[in-house]
């Protein structure tokens, strides 16, 4: 019996795996095409023998997005038997129902399968095939919701020498999915390559723009489930423009319940909401206009009447156009809804504004101290009194993300509440804020430990509360907001500089690009006055700007892109230096020359996708921000003060 465990082709992991006779087995190389986070993942604990150490395939229900693990020989073998070894867990049993194929020239012959299995040890004898490649495809488990599937080993047997394989042909692999085909060949590296574009001068960045919205209006609206509306789907394929109808691959160091796979998120599309009135009155074309107010007041009239007021978007949370319910209900800022997006859906439907403002309460979890996190249940209201044990991850950021729109209803309202909770939540920083008068990732009244101070949430809570300020006006409320905002600012200022690490690459978790942080210190400089920020900002703008050619084999995120076009933009409107111009110019077409395809911006170079998580908005709404300021007499657009 030959064990082995699961790695990704794309590692090059080799294993040598020994034959029960104890004859020299062929290298093997293993890979699962997710992970509990996203894409392919090495798994070596797999092959160690001990079911203890164990892979998962995340939150995605198998029957709709199977799990797919591979073994991969070094030359074509016959694998007569294939056992594997699940868990019971939480009284669910992980593994019940799989199938095993061998790959036979570019597709699949089906060797066995097992279903409703209700033990852990499962085992399938297979058809001889002499093959390169098993795939194993998890179909199903015992669990609510059908996903997180578990396994601790697997183990093959070959056959004997003598065995005469039998001449299998492929057939297609039963329900496979548009999708589950890019995951499957994601992790065997076989993704379709679309070459890099030609920027055209004469189409300029406002034609690839205006090009991209089109393609959207066209094709990329949603059309699915029982009622089609005029929101942006968020997942599309390169190859014809369409959604999968599918799970997607995730692309490095993205979660996979972090994308709206079924539907689409208002949040990841505020930036591009923003940028379409302004392309309307570049181009004379009122359709994007019109795309923009129909989006959003859809959305505000559909998709806003759940149990706590809170709408179904952010980090986790989206529409579901297929089930036409929130898909995701965990609510999660991902940025701070700019003024203009919330004057304007105020303008359109005041009451489903304030059902978000009043379920922000939500996040909550205890009412003296105002510890909260940053998650709240959409469809479950929290009551009172608060649960003791429910103490919640107190991200700063987002508390300060809260107190502006507790400050906008209040400019509306004048209501008392939303001055309470905006005192609620000052007092809560002041209470956790440290000697050094930083602000901790997590508090002491967190569910778990400190993660030390962080400058970068002084920045964007200081720059919250004085936004907010202007909102709380001349109240005591409002005098809080603007001294402490001013002081976790003038910290973040004082604070020795440090020399900008230049960097492209992003993940979920990681801070290595800190370009919303620049974008964060401008908008300190334009609130305090500060000079300090803005030559903060400067320093590491004159870093990307130095960059000759950005490294190979880095995925750039739409995002990124979308950031340092902004960037050199605002830089551009506080200094007449024309180089600001030129870099923005600059980081323009080579975003558009590493994700312009078919149409559509890729959500990162290399992709095969559009992925509005990518945040392909923003670099739009870069796109139309530089043509404005490129076109004499044109109206400026105002900065993009949304990712903190």
């Amino acid at each position: 019996m030959v064990r082995c465990g699961l790695i990704p082709v794309g590692l090059a992991v080799v294993l040598a795996a020994a034959l029960a006779q104890g004859a020299a087995a062929p290298a093997v190389r293993l890979v699962a095409d997710r992970g509990e986070s996203g894409g392919a993942v090495a798994v070596p604990q797999l092959a160690d023998g001990d079911v203890a150490t164990q892979w998962n395939s995340g939150p995605l229900d198998l029957r709709q997005a199977p799990a797919n693990l591979f073994v991969l020989f070094a030359e074509p073998m016959v694998v007569s038997r294939l056992e594997l070894e699940t868990v019971v867990s939480k009284g669910a049993l992980r593994v019940t129902d799989f199938e095993v194929y061998g790959r036979v020239g570019a597709g699949w012959a089906l060797l066995g399968q097992v279903s409703g299995a209700a033990a852990t040890t499962q085992g399938v004898d297979l058809k001889p095939c002499r093959t390169p490649l098993l795939r194993l495809r998890l179909r199903d488990n015992a669990r609510e919701g059908h996903s997180w599937a578990v396994l601790g080993e697997i183990r093959w047997s070959l056959a004997e020498a003598s065995a005469a394989p039998a001449a299998l042909s492929s057939s297609p692999v039963a329900d496979e999915t548009a999708g589950e085909r890019l995951a499957v060949a994601a992790a065997l590296g076989e993704l379709p390559v679309y070459p890099r574009a030609v920027f055209d001068p004469e189409r300029g960045a406002i034609g690839y723009a205006r090009s991209f919205v089109d393609t959207l209006l066209a094709v990329g609206t949603d059309r699915y489930g029982s009622q089609s509306s005029p929101m942006f789907v968020s997942l599309l394929l390169l190859e014809d423009g369409l959604h999968a109808r599918s799970v997607l691959p995730a692309m490095p160091g993205q979660r996979q319940g972090d994308r709206a796979m079924f539907g689409g998120n208002l949040q990841h599309d505020v930036p591009l909401l923003l940028a379409l009135p302004h392309l309307s009155r570049l181009t004379g074309d009122g359709r994007y206009d019109e795309a923009s107010r129909a989006y959003l007041a859809f959305f505000l009239e559909h998709c806003t009447a759940t149990p706590t007021g809170l709408w179904p978007w952010g980090e986790h949370a989206h529409w579901d156009f297929f089930e036409e319910r929130p898909g995701h209900t965990l609510h999660e800022y991902l940025g701070a809804p700019p003024a203009e997006f919330i004057e304007a859906a105020w303008a359109l439907r005041p009451q489903a504004v304030l059902g978000e403002a009043d379920g922000l309460i939500n996040h909550v979890r205890d009412l003296e101290t105002f510890q909260f996190c940053r998650h709240a249940e959409i469809d479950r209201p929290l009551g009172e009194p608060r649960q003791a044990d429910r103490k919640g991850l107190d991200f700063p950021r987002h508390g300060g993300m809260f107190v502006r729109l507790w400050a906008f209803a209040y400019s509306r309202t004048g209501e008392a509440r939303y001055l309470d909770w905006c005192q609620g939540m000052i007092r809560h920083f002041t209470l956790v804020r440290q000697a050094d008068g930083t602000l901790p990732v997590l508090s002491r009244y967190s569910d778990r430990q400190a993660l030390g101070p962080g400058h970068g949430c002084n920045l964007s809570v200081g720059v919250s509360l004085l936004e907010s300020a202007v909102w709380l006006g001349q109240t005591p409320c409002g005098d809080q907001a603007r001294t402490l905002g001013r002081e976790l600012l003038d910290t973040v200022a004082a604070a020795p500089p440090a020399a900008p690490r230049v960097t492209f690459a992003m993940a979920y978790g990681s801070s290595e690009f800190a370009g919303a942080d620049a974008l964060l210190r401008l908008q300190a400089f334009r609130l305090t006055g500060d000079a300090r920020h803005r030559a903060a900002a400067m320093a590491f703008a004159e870093a990307y700007a130095a960059v000759e050619a950005i490294p190979e084999g880095v995925p750039v995120r739409a995002m990124v892109y979308g950031i340092l076009v902004n960037l050199y933009l605002d830089l551009a409107d506080l200094d007449p230096n024309p180089a600001w111009t030129a870099a923005a110019e600059r980081y323009a077409r080579r975003g558009i020359e590493d994700l312009w395809c078919r149409g559509l911006f890729r959500g990162a170079s290399g992709g095969v996708i559009y992925d509005s998580e990518c945040f392909v908005s923003t670099f739009v709404y870069g796109l139309v921000r530089l043509e404005a300021r490129q076109r004499a007499g044109a109206m400026p657009l105002p900065p993009l003060v949304y990712h903190r």
